[in-house]
């Protein structure tokens, strides 16, 4: 887990060949992945992020909250995702298990597409709005992503890559400024 530097706690993201590993062949595969977290410790994160990429045609990121045992599902298309969200689940259980010794049922972990998930306009822009999505979420500022930010955010993405971290500057108000607009 990567350190935010704050009360809110660290951050682990995945990488974005998990979930296709997890769910090869549309089959659960818990064996393929058992060994990719071996040095993290996900029960010390508050966030673990899963940018997944379905059937190389389009982007989402699953977000858990591991302190409420929560997954958000983040999609610009506003799909439902339940199958992902299921997979994701079954495999937080089985890693508990494995790793922690520590059994717990699937309802403990609860799941919910959110439909406040900023809005994709055409059918190009889905793995723009999972980085910036996903940025907001790491940083834990309010997500104020649009189409219209696109060129802003794939310029900031460009920047903060060429400059191996994130930049984040306030406002005069105090809120983060995510690709060129203000976050409220």
């Amino acid at each position: 887990c990567a350190a935010r530097g704050d009360a809110r706690g660290r951050v682990h993201v995945m990488s974005t060949f998990f979930y296709h590993k997890l769910a090869a062949g549309a089959s659960y595969n818990y064996e393929g992945v058992s060994r990719w977290t071996r040095e993290v410790e996900l029960r010390a994160c508050a966030l673990v992020l899963f940018p997944i990429n379905l059937g190389n045609a389009h982007w989402i990121v699953v977000a858990l909250d591991v302190r409420k045992r929560h997954f958000d599902v983040w999609d610009s298309l506003h799909g439902r995702h339940h199958a992902c969200a299921r997979m994701l689940r079954r495999y937080i259980i089985d890693e508990w298990l494995q790793k922690y010794g520590e059994r717990t049922a699937a309802a403990e972990w609860t799941c919910v597409p959110r439909d406040d998930a900023p809005r994709q306009h055409n059918g190009f822009d889905c793995g723009v709005f999972v980085c910036a999505v996903a940025r907001c979420l790491a940083l834990g500022v309010p997500i104020d992503v649009s189409q219209d930010a696109m060129a802003d955010i794939r310029r900031r993405i460009v920047f903060e890559l060429m400059r191996r971290r994130l930049k984040l500057r306030a406002c005069e108000n105090g809120a983060a400024v995510v690709g060129g607009h203000a976050a409220t």
